[in-house]
């Protein structure tokens, strides 16, 4: 029903439901008595592992900011728990592993490690081709 209503990122990844809520004295919610989230939420199948170099970086990039190790090439950063601040972590740490410069938005659009490596690749692939060669910049002079 909320798929239906609301974007993707303001889904909640996980529900907790509990008999009742905790209330002070006061009747006001015990925010200090509600059960913890959670470290591990249930999945439906199992995590399809990294295939490529890069699907491994942007795998381990996504464990690290969401504190999970079992990422699979498939899941979604935001269905995970991730949120707009974890994924300027994530774009900070591709920068610095894979020496990308990928603007954040990417990760909006490509939110599952398969197609953020998809356009890692074609990045690095786009800069591999257009990259100078040696002896480029070094003018040779002739005589006509």
């Amino acid at each position: 029903r909320l798929h239906r209503t609301l974007p993707d990122y303001m889904i909640p990844a996980h529900f907790l439901f509990i008999p009742a809520l905790p209330l002070t004295p006061n009747g006001k919610l015990d925010r200090n008595s509600l059960p913890p989230p959670q470290a591990s939420y249930p999945r439906d199948d199992e995590p399809i592992a990294p295939r490529t170099a890069a699907e491994a970086l942007v795998a381990a990039a996504f464990a690290d900011v969401l504190n999970r190790r079992d990422i699979g090439v498939r899941d979604n950063f935001f269905e995970l728990g991730g949120h707009s601040l974890m994924a300027a972590r994530v774009m900070a740490r591709l920068r610095a592993t894979a020496h990308v410069d990928l603007p954040l938005r990417n990760l909006f659009e490509r939110p599952t490690p398969e197609s953020l490596a998809a356009a890692i690749d074609a990045l690095t692939w786009t800069a591999g081709a257009t990259a100078p060669q040696p002896g480029d910049g070094q003018r040779e002079e002739i005589e006509l």
